[in-house]
């Protein structure tokens, strides 16, 4: 996962790192959840990495109320050849109830794609 492709973040995107908790099931004390934020993104981009296999959980929880439009994810692997699903669900009522997004399998291959940016329009308002 990361935020956007620049130094400078995109045109009315949040500032998670300031508004949302974040939670984690795991990550690599070299490879933090902060990564995500820090605008590094693109291929080659700073980056999260969980420290253990399997499925892995990250949840924002904004703390205050806000219009989300677009949520970009994005995923990079060099190394195997692997499927990984990503699912999201959106909550307004402190995670009470989910409004599932339509999920995205991405496919890696180190002679393939290694990159992926996915993104979902939603119509979370405030």
């Amino acid at each position: 996962m990361r935020a956007e492709n620049s130094d400078a973040p995109p045109k009315g995107a949040l500032d998670l790192a300031a508004l949302a908790r974040v939670e984690v099931t795991s990550e690599q004390t070299l490879f933090p959840i902060d990564n995500v934020f820090d605008n590094q993104s693109g291929p080659g981009g700073s980056c999260w990495v969980a420290s253990t296999p399997g499925e892995q959980v990250v949840t924002l929880g904004v703390q205050s109320s806000q219009d989300l439009r677009t949520i970009l994810v994005e995923c990079e692997e060099h190394g195997d050849t692997r499927v990984q699903l990503v699912e999201l669900a959106l909550s307004r009522r402190e995670g009470t109830t989910y409004a599932e997004q339509k999920a995205r399998t991405l496919r890696f291959s180190p002679y393939g794609p290694s990159f992926h940016k996915e993104t979902w329009q939603v119509a979370i308002p405030r």
